[in-house]
Order: structure tokens, then sequence, then C-alpha cells
């Protein structure tokens, strides 16, 4: 298949990993299928790749343990995509992706509901919750630990990733307009004698 494929849409599907939200993946392939390529034959060839993966992934048993019964959420969202794709075409995955992406989060993903769930969180051992390599960053307060001698404040952090991602443009998303930058973040915690008693410190750019 790869000596069918223009060079341009073989080196987009190989920074797929990096395309956010990771459900907008069917709008970066056939938007780059349609930028190379117009209307290539090969979009079929694709679609097929596209669902065998696709239904492998969601038979993965940390896929499976993620599924909540009686609420929709992201393993129902992607099983609704795959479902649909065993049917559709690239268009029609890239309409029901906008309405999901819309639905679940107003277009917007935080981690930070799973931040809440964090044991060290829960019994009041951490005073801060830090996550990384998700891309996006994030400082969100949880909540106020009022089992410590004196209250503190519960947050949650995370640096994102210093790497290249494609993140869908919110105008007009079914024009598959994806824009590529880099983001790098420094989180610097202090322990009660350093910095004047201050906790931390966040520094966030983006270049490119």
């Amino acid at each position: 298949m790869v000596k069918k494929l223009p060079s341009g849409i073989v080196e987009s599907l190989r920074k797929i990993a990096n395309i956010r939200p990771v459900l907008a993946a069917p709008l970066w392939i056939s938007g780059q299928i349609r930028y190379y390529a117009g209307e290539h034959p090969i979009e079929d060839e694709l679609k097929k790749v596209w669902d065998e993966i696709s239904d492998e992934f969601l038979q993965l048993n940390f896929v499976r343990e993620e599924d909540k019964a009686f609420r929709f959420d992201m393993v129902d969202a992607m099983e609704l995509i795959v479902k649909i794709s065993g049917r559709a075409s690239f268009a029609t995955i890239n309409d029901v992706v906008i309405w999901v992406r819309k639905k679940m989060w107003g277009g917007k993903h935080s981690f930070a509901n799973h931040a809440l769930k964090e044991p060290t969180f829960i019994n009041g051992k951490a005073q801060h919750i830090v996550y990384g390599h998700t891309h996006y960053y994030e400082v969100i307060p949880l909540g106020i630990n009022s089992t410590s001698p004196e209250p503190q404040g519960q947050i949650y952090f995370n640096a994102g990733t210093w790497h290249s991602y494609y993140d869908l443009a919110i105008q007009n998303p079914k024009e598959q307009k994806f824009v590529p930058y880099q983001a790098l973040t420094y989180l610097t915690f202090y322990t009660n004698e350093e910095h004047d008693g201050r906790q931390f410190e966040t520094w966030s750019g983006a270049y490119a």
C-alpha cells in the first residue's frame, strides 16, 4: 500500500500519535488524503486498516476496564465511531467525531477527574497531584485537605509534554485543519524552607 500512497500522506500518518484530541484521528486521516491526493482511491484501503486497528484496540483489557456501566464515556464514544465506521465513509465519521467532542467535553479534555481518584489525594497525603505526557498543560485546584494541622490546598498539575503535536482548529472543524506547534512547561516545587515559603512555580510557553 505504501507504494501507492503519496509521500506526504505517509509522513502524515506517522504523526497520528500526536493528534489532539485523540478522537480527531479520522479527521486527520481524511484531511491529509484530501490535501495530498484529492479523491484518492487509496482511501478505501486506509479505511479498512482503520476499522481493523480500531476494533483490536477496543478489545484491549485496559480499554475495557475504563468502560463505565450506564455512562457515556470515552470508550463508548470510540465504540460509536468504530461501529459507524464499519459502514460509513470517513466523512460520516468526521461528523460523529465532532458531535462526540462537543457532547463529552465541549471541545476540551482534562485529566483532573482522574486526579480526584488518586489514593494519595483521597487520604490527604498528597498536596500536589502531578501528571505529564498528556499534551495539555493544566493547573486545577482539587480541594482542601482539612485533616492536616493547617488546612492545605490540594492542586492538580499537568506538565503536558515537550513534543510537536497537531491540534484541531476550533473554527469549522469539519474543514479538518490542524495547527502544529510545540509547548514546554516547567513545574517547580519547594520545601517549607525554600523560596520564602512558596510552594510551587510553573512556567509554560509555546513556539512553532
